[in-house]
């Protein structure tokens, strides 16, 4: 039974979105939107999934952005925004989904259900094997048919971020933010730069990647399990824009 935490502002809805999803068959949980209430929860309870209930100017932001980036897991925000502009910059800053409030409880278990399907594939070891590659995120030890491969203190902050959104396509600004921070999310040449260097040192063929591939209008993504899935067609001057 996968494990939904949601999380909000106001205790009657986020009780209420809980009871929703323990009749569909989860194991629910609520939290305060709070920066501590909300983290104990996530330690405590072992979330699959956060959903994160948002309201106009109630600034949980900041509380979205530190439970991202401290608990790597996918979040689906969930809110009233009817012009786009919210959902698009927490797709930015790396959540995995949007849904409006006045979604059904079928469309958001259907929604909970394609984000599980696309989880990261890392064993508790914290090891991610994609095909010939073996990422070994605790140790920080990188194997290419066998052997090791170094990288550069960059380079595995780059492939972490990618690996720990597996089969999941991140933005340039979220991974720029991620790994070189704020100030530099204008800087699109330092992506494009490093992962050159990733699929230099990690693809069989760098100009034909299958594990480190682009997604056109999207960003970058890393396929777990890339010898069992075709490369994406792009057009080249798409692919050049981005790549």
């Amino acid at each position: 039974m996968h494990r939904i935490l949601v999380v909000g502002e106001r205790p009657e809805d986020v009780q209420a979105l809980g009871s929703r999803l323990s009749s569909l068959g989860y194991e629910a949980a609520a939290s305060s939107s709070e920066v501590t209430l909300a983290l104990r929860a996530v330690i405590a309870f072992k979330p699959d999934v956060v959903i994160f209930n948002t309201e106009p100017g109630d600034g949980s932001k900041e509380t979205f952005r530190l439970l991202e980036r401290v608990s790597q897991l996918p979040i689906i925000v969930q809110g009233d925004d009817n012009s786009g502009d919210e959902m698009v910059a927490y797709l930015d800053e790396g959540a995995v989904g949007y849904v409006p409030k006045t979604a059904t409880p079928t469309l958001l278990s259907a929604r909970i259900a394609a984000i599980m399907r696309r989880s990261p594939q890392q064993l508790e070891t914290g090891v991610i094997r994609a095909g010939n590659v073996t990422l070994d995120l605790e140790r920080r030890h990188i194997h290419k048919n066998g052997s090791r491969v170094p990288l550069t203190p960059t380079e595995f902050k780059l492939l972490r971020t990618l690996a720990e959104h597996s089969g999941r396509p991140c933005s340039q600004k979220f991974l720029l933010q991620r790994v070189w921070g704020e100030d530099f999310v204008s800087c699109t040449h330092y992506l494009r730069l490093y992962m050159g260097y990733l699929r230099q040192k990690l693809e069989d063929d760098p100009k034909k990647p299958r594990l480190l591939v682009t997604d056109w209008g999207h960003g970058y993504r890393l396929i777990a399990d890339y010898s069992r899935v075709a490369a994406p067609a792009l057009q080249p001057a798409a692919q050049a824009a981005i790549a």
